[in-house]
Parts: structure tokens; sequence; C-alpha cells
């Protein structure tokens, strides 16, 4: 029976953290076989499609493993989507846990839809996650929210997202050449020029479990400011540089030249799990993000080695499924 949704997950470097995960799509309220995961990525690594395939062995729902020749999350989705029988995606961040009713809500949606609609979950932080734990989406900026009821493409994230495959094919799929947050919104702009809907449904949730190490996502958004810059250079996108704080007038960048430095001290203190130091982290973080950017327009080489880091672990004690509901 073909199924009614494909999850697609684009996976490297995710084994210790995909099981909790797959457990999680198995506590979905939608019947099993109405939806199917593939799991995205290349071979080797730390063995994450090998755990995607030990665990596809005793589960309920259909998991498809597919090996990815490309480096990157955009070029694993792809693939991911080529492989999906359903009508519909569902791009899911692995990092992140879906709430029992989230690929139902997703379904529900595109169901009752008259035209291609785009639908993007809500995210929020598990119960149990320790206030000022560093996770990705510790900027507000990162997390996608709808403007006058629409989804503007700069918000656009591949992290909790569905749409037909059909309009997914249309669109061309993501830019392998770019970085997942660059190739979202490029997705975003191409999609604005057809007649789709983009809807914000809340009750699609996912939670946020996993804590990165701040050398990580300092690095991350570095590399996320240079990709905005060459993106902002390629396409005139309005909002863009105010979304992401990548213009801070002449006194901010001052103190933030004097401040940064003490708070990177701080934050990386693991002693200091204070939740006010929060904001010192937030301001570390677009500091390293208008960087990259600032860095990219003048062609100065990249204080960090190229990449993406991947590392990542949990931070919820227990079992993260325990209040998950």
């Amino acid at each position: 029976m073909q199924p009614d949704i494909s999850i697609l997950l684009a996976a490297e470097n995710r084994a210790g953290i995909l099981p909790v995960l797959l457990a999680a799509l198995e506590r979905q309220t939608l019947t099993p076989g109405r939806f199917e995961v593939v799991v995205a990525g290349r071979a080797g690594g730390d063995g994450t499609l090998g755990e995607a395939e030990r665990f596809a062995r005793g589960s309920p729902v259909r998991i498809t493993c597919a090996e990815c020749a490309a480096e990157g999350a955009a070029a694993a989705f792809n693939l991911a989507a080529k492989t999906a029988r359903a009508r519909v995606l569902l791009f899911l961040d692995t990092l992140l846990l879906p709430c029992p009713r989230l690929v139902e809500r997703h379904l529900s949606v595109h169901v009752e839809a008259s035209i291609p609609t785009c639908v993007f979950g809500g995210m929020t932080n598990h119960p149990e996650l320790l206030p000022g734990a560093l996770t990705p989406w510790l900027l507000p900026e990162e997390r996608p929210q709808p403007v006058d009821g629409k989804m503007p493409p700069m918000v656009w994230r591949m992290q909790n997202l569905s749409m037909p495959k059909a309009l997914y094919s249309e669109l061309g799929g993501l830019d392998e050449t770019h970085l997942p947050c660059t190739a979202a919104i490029q997705l975003g702009l191409r999609s604005a020029r057809l007649e789709v809907g983009t809807v914000f449904e809340p009750r699609a949730q996912a939670l946020i479990w996993c804590e990165c190490p701040l050398s990580a996502e300092r690095q991350r958004l570095y590399y996320e400011g240079r990709a905005l810059r060459r993106l902002a250079d390629s396409m005139k996108i309005p909002g863009l540089e105010a979304h992401y704080r990548l213009c801070p007038p002449w006194w901010v960048r001052i103190r933030d030249r004097l401040s940064v430095p003490h708070y990177v001290r701080a934050a990386e203190n693991p002693l200091h799990r204070d939740p006010l130091l929060r904001f010192e982290r937030q301001r570390v973080l677009r500091s390293d993000r208008y960087s990259g950017f600032a860095h990219e327009a003048a062609g100065t080489p990249p204080p960090w080695p190229p990449g993406i880091p991947c590392s990542a672990l949990p931070a919820v004690p227990g079992s993260p499924l325990q209040n998950a509901d």
C-alpha cells in the first residue's frame, strides 16, 4: 500500500540520536501503514545509516535507507525526496523529537488544502531541557514564524516542513551548492513565483532536546553569515539583512568587539548554566554570523576550517519520550 506521507531525514553523524527519533515516529497517532520514513546520508562516519537499518528490522513503520554520494543536508534531502513513495513530503530535522500528533497534523492540512501548500510545524523546548541549554534554535530568528499569516521566504527552514512531492519536484528541490539555510530560502523564493499556500500549524509540534557545543554553533553561524551574504549579493530579498541582524550600527559592533571575548569565556564554562547566559550566547552567535557576513563581502579568509559541524548530544535526562506528549 502506498503511504500518504513520507518523513525525510538527512542523517549524518547521528547514530547516537537517531534511534530516539525513530522511536518517537513509532508513537505517532497516524497509523504506521499510512506513512514511511526515508533516512538519507553518506555511508561511513559513525554508522548512522547502519543504525537506521538495524532499527528498521523490528519497526512497524516502513524505514528506507538511501546512501548519498554527495555531502550535505541538501543533497541528502533531495535523494530522500526521490526515494519517497508518498504524495506528501515531511522534512524533519534529526535534532527534533516529533510530538505524537505531528505527522497527523501535517497530513490533515494537506488533505484540506485547496491549492498546493507548504506546512510549517511548530517547535518548542522539551519540558525537561535545562534552562540555558545551547541548541541550534537559541536565536529566535532561526525558528520560522509567520508574518501577517504567511511564511516569507527568508524564514524558510527544512526542519519541520511538509509539501506535496509534485511541488518539490516542480521547484527543482534544494540547491546542493548552498548551505541548508540558504538552500531553504532559495526554495521559498522559487515557491513565491507559483500559486503556493503557506500555513503555520503550531499543533504539528516538535521538541528541541539536544545541546550543541558553543564552538560548533559559533562555526555554524559564521558560515551561515557568509552564505547569507552570497545570497544577498545574488538575489534581492527584502528584509533579509534586518531579519538576521546583519547590519548592526557602529556602536553595536564596537560593543561586541569589546564584550564578546568575555562572553565566550563565560559561556564556555561548563559550570555556567544560568538561564541569563542565554542572552550572552545570543550576542556571541549574532556577532559570529555578522562576522561571516562581513568577511564574505571583504573576501577575508574564514578563521574556522570549512565544513559545518554535526556535533550534538542529548540534553534531556532519562527517557526523552517520557514527557514528549
